[in-house]
């Protein structure tokens, strides 16, 4: 082998020693890099496995949170549904009583209207009886009446007059009743108090000249 060739051959193991250790060099400072920070890296997994667990007890927690709100959720919907039927029962029994009573009401308001009309009826004529439309004061006068002419009067002689007496008027006008009756009437009229005062009067001078 010439001495040529073994130099070529030895430069190229050089070269490949140097470039191995130029690597094992670097890997060495990597491997020291990673032990230094190998305690920060066990810091960094112990916070994640603490922040997993909070997640985790965060979750139990949200969970039962919502199971116990779920739970009071529906107790209060079923209080709802509860006190909606028992409002809908109340409210069919007031319309139910509403009606009762405007029935009542009207029932009431007619037997009232058909007793006062009752009592109107029944109340008038004993008003009319009570209270009767009095007569006039003053009796009229009679009428004049020509009698017929006779035969052997003579024809130039007035033909005499009569006295016809007034019609009655107790008979167009209602009776009072007997306890209202004036105890002195003339001619079928009520006589006031001074005229009968007036009329007792007379007929006791009448009695003390005869």
């Amino acid at each position: 082998m010439s001495p040529l060739v073994s130099i070529i051959i030895d430069v190229v193991m050089v070269g490949l020693l140097a470039a191995t250790i130029a690597y094992a060099i670097i890997l060495n400072r990597q491997i020291i890099a990673l032990r230094e920070s190998r305690g920060e890296m066990a810091e960094l997994i112990q916070g994640l496995n603490d922040a997993m667990g909070r997640a985790e007890s965060g979750v139990r927690t949200l969970k039962k949170a919502a199971s116990d709100t779920g739970e009071d959720l529906q107790r209060t919907v079923n209080k709802a549904q509860t006190l909606r039927d028992e409002l809908e029962f109340m409210i069919e029994a007031a319309d139910a009583l509403a009606n009762r009573l405007g029935g009542v009401g009207e029932r009431d308001a007619r037997r009232e209207s058909a007793r006062d009309a009752g009592r109107s009826t029944a109340v008038a004529p004993a008003l009319a009886a009570r209270n009767p439309t009095r007569a006039p004061l003053v009796a009229p006068r009679p009428a004049l009446r020509s009698l017929p002419a006779e035969e052997d009067h003579d024809d130039h002689a007035p033909p005499p007059a009569r006295l016809d007496a007034p019609p009655r008027r107790a008979a167009a006008r209602a009776e009072p009743p007997a306890e209202a009756r004036d105890p002195i009437t003339r001619d079928g009229e009520s006589l006031s108090r001074a005229e009968r005062e007036l009329l007792q009067a007379i007929e006791n001078a009448g009695k003390g000249l005869g």
